[in-house]
């Protein structure tokens, strides 16, 4: 019995996530606390988007070089877990990801994804990013990641980079506010863990990175609040 109320439990969860486009592609709708999903099922033949609040998350891409190729196993998109993220800043998402390299080891990580606000009378701000890693000996770990607004690799409006160099400054957040708000961006991120091969001790780990995205109001939705504002006000007045 209690295998069966498990297994239900993730039946409703699955029905409750997921919904099809009239192009039969799969769209993950209203992921919640509680609904972590493999980050597999967001890449590959089968794709699916994910939508957290009023963002609709698509396109992504996984990818993945180790030097030397010969040591440890390689990081795959079935490693990587993703969940919503809901704070102060906005919607967005975390991913968990076993990155390590340790010794002589050097790691790389792309991601690529796309953003988009479904109210139309949203764009995107500012784009925030945060990791957590921990490094040792000459162990470095980064993440730099491009800000696009014509596809991937097209027309790039912001750039942001968080690193742990192993001193005690490391910068684990970095946000950048876009001059002109977007309606939809794209997102290239690029994942490095070193374990800097003069040192045989040393090693470097990515744990957890943190992406939301903030928004604001439409320019023509602020202009038509201005004008019902003006108008009340000279209303008031002729009373």
């Amino acid at each position: 019995m209690g295998r069966l109320k498990a297994w239900g439990a993730v039946a409703v969860c699955v029905v409750l996530l997921t919904s099809f486009s009239t192009s039969s592609r799969a769209v993950v709708t209203n992921l919640t606390s509680g609904c972590s999903i493999s980050f597999s099922s967001q890449v590959g033949t089968n794709a699916i988007s994910v939508q957290v609040g009023d963002k609709l998350f698509s396109d992504f891409s996984f990818g993945y070089t180790q030097i030397p190729i010969s040591t440890g196993p390689a990081l795959t998109p079935a490693s990587v877990v993703l969940s919503p993220l809901i704070n102060g800043d906005g919607f967005g998402f975390s991913l968990q990801l076993p990155l390590i390299a340790t010794d002589n080891e050097i790691k790389d990580v792309t991601i690529d994804f796309s953003v988009t606000v479904l109210d139309p009378n949203q764009s995107i701000s500012d784009v925030h990013l945060a990791f957590n890693s921990s490094v040792s000996g000459h162990g470095i770990a980064s993440i730099s990641e491009g800000v696009f607004t014509n596809g991937f690799g097209a027309g790039q409006i912001a750039d942001l980079n968080v690193q742990n160099p192993g001193n005690p400054n490391p910068i684990t957040e970095d946000t950048a506010f876009l001059s002109v708000p977007q309606q939809k961006i794209w997102i290239e991120k690029d994942i490095i863990v070193d374990a800097n091969g003069t040192c045989n001790n040393s090693w470097s780990m990515v744990s957890i990175i943190d992406q939301t995205f903030s928004q604001i109001p439409e320019p023509s939705t602020i202009a038509l609040s201005l004008i019902g504002f003006v108008a009340c006000f000279f209303a008031k007045r002729r009373k």
